[in-house]
C-alpha cells in the first residue's frame, strides 16, 4: 500500500505519474495531492520550449519535427552562405569572418534570452567557464575557416562530420557512457 502524502493523497501515485512524465522527457511537471485523500492527483502544468518567444506545441513529435527542420535549414543555409564567400576571388581574411560570426552568435543569443525570459538575462555557468567555451568554440571555428585555404568545402564538411567519434570515444573511455548499436550505427552513416 502506498504511503499517504500531507493532504490525503497517496505519494505512490505521484512518484508513478512523475516516473511516466519522466520516461516521455518532459520538462517540468508539478503534481498536486487531492484534498480528500481520493486519489486525485492532477498535473498541473506541463512546460514546453519556448524559441524566440514562440511557444512549441505540447506534442514531442511536433516539437521535434519543428527544431529537426529549423535547425537543418539553418545548418544548409549557413554552409551555403558561408561557402559562397570563400568562393569570392582574393577572399584572404578567414578570421575577420569568423570574429563576424562569432559576433552574431553572441547577437543571437542574447536576443534569444532576452525574448525568452522576457528581459531577465540569468547566467548559469561561471564566467571562467564562459570564456573557456567561448575561447575554444572562437578558435575551432578559426582553424576550421583557414583550412579552407588548404581544402575544398566538402572535404572540411566531411571532416567536421567525422568529430563525433571522438567524443563517443572519449566519454565511453572517460565517462564510462554506453552506447547502442543504433547510435554507432547512426555515427556510421552520419561519417
Amino acid at each position: 500500500s502506498a504511503a499517504r502524502g500531507p493532504h490525503g493523497g497517496t505519494r505512490g501515485r505521484a512518484a508513478s505519474v512523475a516516473a511516466r512524465a519522466a520516461n516521455h522527457n518532459v520538462l517540468s511537471v508539478e503534481v498536486k495531492d487531492g484534498a480528500g485523500g481520493d486519489d486525485s492527483d492532477a498535473i498541473q502544468g506541463v512546460e514546453r520550449p519556448v524559441i524566440l518567444g514562440v511557444t512549441l506545441p505540447e506534442d514531442r513529435q511536433t516539437q521535434f519535427l519543428i527544431m529537426a527542420a529549423g535547425a537543418l535549414t539553418c545548418s544548409l543555409g549557413f554552409a551555403a552562405l558561408q561557402e559562397s564567400v570563400f568562393r569570392i576571388p582574393g577572399f584572404t581574411y578567414p578570421g575577420f569572418m569568423t570574429l563576424v560570426t562569432s559576433a552574431c552568435y553572441a547577437a543571437c543569443g542574447f536576443i534569444e534570452m532576452g525574448i525568452s525570459t522576457k528581459g531577465k538575462f540569468t547566467r548559469n555557468g561561471t564566467w571562467k567557464n564562459y570564456w573557456i567555451l567561448s575561447t575554444m568554440t572562437f578558435g575551432g571555428m578559426f582553424l576550421t575557416n583557414f583550412a579552407l585555404k588548404f581544402l575544398n568545402y566538402a572535404t572540411r564538411i566531411v571532416a567536421k562530420s567525422s568529430k563525433v567519434i571522438p567524443v563517443m570515444l572519449f566519454s565511453t573511455i572517460i565517462n564510462g557512457k554506453k552506447y547502442n548499436w543504433r547510435e554507432w550505427g547512426a555515427v556510421g552513416l552520419l561519417v
